[in-house]
């Protein structure tokens, strides 16, 4: 059986042999020195699944076994999981609409970002203010006495397998591409996971990673909406939030509450808020990227199931979400 791959991403550990991070080896040239002129497009977001957690959640959920020592800790009856998803969504929210300038992303076509759309600089500036702000709500996890009460989660990670196809005739099968944090697909051979050799696809074309996914994310919309109506019109610029340390504040207690509500509605049970799923991502290729037709927005997770089937650039060559045999 394939065994995972921990030597690229996600939370890596001698036990787990993997690269440290402090080695980038995504971004090195071809004689094993690093590279300054080429950067790496893909960077994972805060509800990225790491790789050593990926792995814990699927042996607790189908009891594999993968020749690594468990440390006996389950993730599923962990609280602490709990709060830092919770944390993670809030801050993903909020810059997602401050890229957006205000708007609501709707699910199939979203809008342009804002010309006000945060730097990197701001972005991480913006997820410090709500990591600082959660500190408390962290604490209080850590500490509190009824955490034996909560129900523990029954996270599941779908068992997918990407078959790719050139003239209805088989080419070559990745198998089980649910079991990594992240796949890179593109031309350069030193970075990718999945080569692209059409000359339309780009160096770095796409990313197939896994994700926490909020499933409702009306309730949170509405309650943004409660607290910032009237403070900032779209585009207009950063949102108050941005600058303006109280409303954050306000802002982060409410969404905590909503998320919070969600759990309790779905019996304490975080799987019942969030999913882990599939999903695809286009680098910002020259060509685009497709899945069952449709071009897919650049730098936008979209979330993919069984069945369906991408496309890079010009080239002909299909490639098929399917489910392990």
């Amino acid at each position: 059986m394939e065994q995972p791959h921990y030597g690229r991403t996600g939370l890596l550990v001698s036990r787990l042999s993997g690269l440290p991070v402090t080695q980038p080896r995504l971004i090195t040239s071809s004689d094993g020195a690093t590279s300054t002129s080429r950067t790496l497009k893909w960077r994972p977001s805060l509800l990225t699944i790491p790789q050593q957690l990926l792995d814990a959640l699927r042996r607790e959920d189908d009891g594999a076994e993968d020749g690594f020592n468990s440390t006996g800790h389950r993730f599923n009856d962990d609280p602490t999981l709990v709060t830092y998803l919770r944390v993670a969504t809030i801050a993903e929210f909020l810059e997602r609409r401050w890229r957006y300038g205000g708007s609501p992303r709707p699910a199939a076509s979203p809008p342009p970002p804002s010309s006000a759309s945060p730097s990197r600089a701001e972005t991480s500036g913006l997820y410090a203010s709500v990591l600082k702000w959660s500190r408390g709500k962290v604490n209080s996890t850590r500490n509190s006495t009824s955490s034996s009460n909560s129900k523990s989660s029954a996270f599941f990670a779908p068992a997918y397998k990407l078959l790719v196809m050139k003239d209805e005739k088989r080419v070559v099968e990745y198998a089980n591409i649910t079991w990594r944090s992240v796949w890179l697909l593109g031309k350069e051979p030193v970075v990718n996971d999945v080569p692209l050799e059409h000359p339309s696809c780009s160096g770095q074309h796409a990313a197939l990673e896994m994700r926490f996914v909020l499933v409702d994310e009306a309730p949170l919309h509405e309650c943004v909406e409660a607290h910032t109506q009237g403070s900032s019109a779209p585009h207009a610029g950063p949102p108050h939030y941005a600058h303006d340390s109280d409303t954050l504040k306000a802002l982060c207690e409410g969404m905590w509450e909503v998320l919070a509500s969600q759990q309790e509605a779905a019996g304490g049970d975080a799987s019942g808020v969030w999913t882990m799923e599939l999903q695809l991502i286009d680098l910002g290729s020259t060509n685009h990227t497709k899945l069952n037709g449709a071009v897919v927005p650049a730098m936008e997770p979209t979330t993919v199931i069984e069945s369906d089937v991408f496309e890079f650039g010009y080239s002909t060559r299909k490639y098929v979400v399917l489910r392990n045999a």
